[in-house]
């Protein structure tokens, strides 16, 4: 489902941004996208309430069950993403600095000479052997 949601200017500011690239950012936020039920006003029209951004305490994940009301439980940070297209030859050159043997051949970033990570054509995905 695609949602569109009106963020506050108090909550935005509350955020912490990481620059990417020259021209954006980004900042990571956790929470449910709460649809609240039709209502009906005093004309008996139906309306739909606009969603909202429930948001989670830092640290914690949905639907862990943890134990609480709101079935989250407590976990350290959150998993990796990337942003845009990975370039492997940005990916070797970090590799490289973090004392891993990269090389590049033929389109496949080889890691130590035993991994291999290879781009599928067309979309943005990595397949690693």
């Amino acid at each position: 489902n695609l949602y569109r949601l009106h963020l506050k200017s108090n909550f935005l500011e509350s955020l912490d941004f990481k620059q990417i690239g020259s021209k954006s950012s980004i900042a990571y936020v956790e929470g449910i996208i709460m649809v609240p039920p039709q209502e009906k006003d005093e004309d008996g029209k139906v309306h739909q309430p606009e969603p909202y951004l429930d948001v989670l305490p830092h640290g914690r994940v949905a639907g862990g069950g943890g134990g609480g009301a709101g079935g989250s439980e407590n976990v350290g940070g959150h998993d990796a993403i990337f942003v845009g297209d990975v370039k492997f030859s940005n990916f070797r050159q970090k590799l490289q600095e973090l004392g891993f043997k990269a090389e590049l051949k033929g389109g496949i970033l080889i890691v130590n000479g035993m991994v291999a990570l290879r781009k599928t054509e067309g979309t943005s995905s990595v397949s690693i052997e």
